[in-house]
């Protein structure tokens, strides 16, 4: 396959095929060794606790540990990758070890420019100009607390994981009802009301397309380099309104009296995944992300039953969450850092019992991606351990690939500064090829530094 974009014919064409092609192909099971058909990116932020995240035993035969434990029942649907580094951030200018990690940890590209930004998208991005172009939503991005603002839409800017291209963040939902309005509809208009309407918006986005076709032709590079990456914004818009709504339900959400979406991180995961999940069923869009967007300062009061009914931080000690994962493996953190795999669990079990339009299980077809931001709070970007889960586009799974350069203990009193020469663009070449490219590599090549598809995935 190709990184080639689509023409905006071509997009719309698919867009309306999508509408038959569902009634007319057999369904396609993948037990056969088919690689998968949707993305989910699962990232947290703040790092880990490495030496209660990677597993023990041998390749085929490992105990997950603590802190991924909650995803045990999906062990044999899943890849464990230990050991994996975003050398990134390494020898070039800083903007801070915050942005610095997450802003490179999905591109595999460092930061550089005036201002600073990544020079490239994310590989989720990569993916989706894929395999998601002529569904209603190219990407569906949901992050998890954050600003609660008039449309609930959030953008994580020094946190972000994701993006477009060079200096464009791709922002995410927040708000639940407000997600829920967006992804498929207020219910306030017939369906012929809504097709009229996605008709007027293709034209007035086919006319504002044409002039900045026009524009580019008369401007120079610089000029036109903006302009196409504002016409590709605007090209995913018009496929979007093109795009009718699969043959399924709206889900139905309950907040509890007095929810507040910006703080009630507990609550909003559950919803968040609902929406998620229904949104891949209905085939809405075939590639999303979830984030976390108190990233600085949530207290998790949901987990103090868990930690024997102290808090998980304690305000006479800590200054916020930030500041307690600076002081390493600190009692109770434990559970925090757990809580992130206990919710991607509860969404691969939404996965289990889901099914798309074409009556494929959606666990089966859907390769989820679970990253921290560090391997420590420390602002460690080394020895990353990652979980791939679902379909892997592997034909092993329930496998352990440990590529750490020491062991957990060593590593930890090393300050986090031995490397393992595996990196994280190598596993994001081995995710593009399992749906379907044929990428030697991604992100930055240079010398020194491991590229290619990572070995044994």
């Amino acid at each position: 396959m190709t990184t080639r974009r689509p023409s905006r014919r071509r997009i719309l064409q698919a867009g309306a095929a999508s509408l038959v092609l569902p009634l007319l192909r057999s369904r396609v099971g993948r037990a056969d060794g088919l690689g998968p058909k949707r993305l989910i990116v699962f990232s947290y932020p703040q790092g880990t606790l490495l030496e209660q995240a990677v597993p023990t035993g041998s390749e085929t035969s490992f105990t997950l540990p603590f802190l991924l434990d909650p995803l045990q029942p999906f062990q044999d649907r899943m890849v464990v990758l230990t050991g994996i580094d975003n050398r990134m951030p390494e020898g070039f200018p800083s903007l801070n070890p915050h942005s610095d990690a997450a802003w490179t940890l999905l591109t595999g590209l460092p930061l550089s420019g005036t201002p600073r930004s990544v020079e490239g998208p994310s590989f989720e991005q990569v993916v989706a100009q894929r395999i998601s172009s002529a569904t209603a939503f190219p990407r569906l991005d949901f992050a998890i607390g954050g600003d609660e603002t008039a449309d609930g839409s959030y953008l994580p800017y020094q946190e972000t994981f994701f993006w477009y291209g060079r200096g464009q963040p791709v922002s995410a939902m927040n708000n639940p009802t407000a997600a829920l309005a967006r992804i498929f509809g207020d219910g306030s208009v017939s369906p012929e009301e809504a097709a009229a309407l996605g008709a007027n918006r293709v034209k007035v986005l086919d006319g504002t397309l044409r002039q900045m076709e026009l524009m580019q032709a008369r401007s120079g590079q610089v000029a036109r380099d903006r302009l196409g990456a504002h016409q590709a914004r605007l090209e995913e818009l018009e496929a979007r309104f093109s795009a009718t709504l699969a043959s399924c339900g709206t889900p139905v959400i309950a907040p509890p009296a007095g929810y507040r979406y910006g703080i009630d991180d507990d609550v909003s995961a559950d919803l968040m995944c609902d929406l998620l999940v229904a949104a891949l069923a209905c085939d809405r869009t075939r590639v999303a992300t979830v984030q976390f967007a108190n990233y600085q300062a949530p207290t998790f009061p949901w987990l103090t039953d868990a930690n024997g009914g102290l808090p998980i931080v304690d305000p006479a000690v800590y200054l916020d969450w930030h500041d307690l994962v600076h002081h390493g493996a600190v009692p109770g953190s434990e559970h925090a850092f757990r809580w992130y795999a206990q919710v991607a669990g509860r969404l691969l079990e939404r996965l289990k019992v889901g099914v798309d339009p074409e009556g494929d299980n959606l666990l089966d077809t859907t390769m989820v991606v679970f990253v921290p931001q560090w391997s420590s709070g420390a602002h460690w970007n080394h020895a990353l351990p990652i979980v791939l889960l679902g379909n892997t586009g592997s034909e092993l799974n329930g496998r352990w690939l440990d590529f750490m350069g020491t062991d957990p203990g060593e590593f930890t009193a090393s300050q986090g500064t031995v490397p393992s020469f595996a990196t994280t663009n190598q596993v994001w070449t081995s995710v593009l090829r399992a749906f379907g490219g044929d990428d030697a590599t991604f992100g930055l090549q240079a010398a020194g530094l491991p590229n290619g598809p990572l070995p044994g995935l």
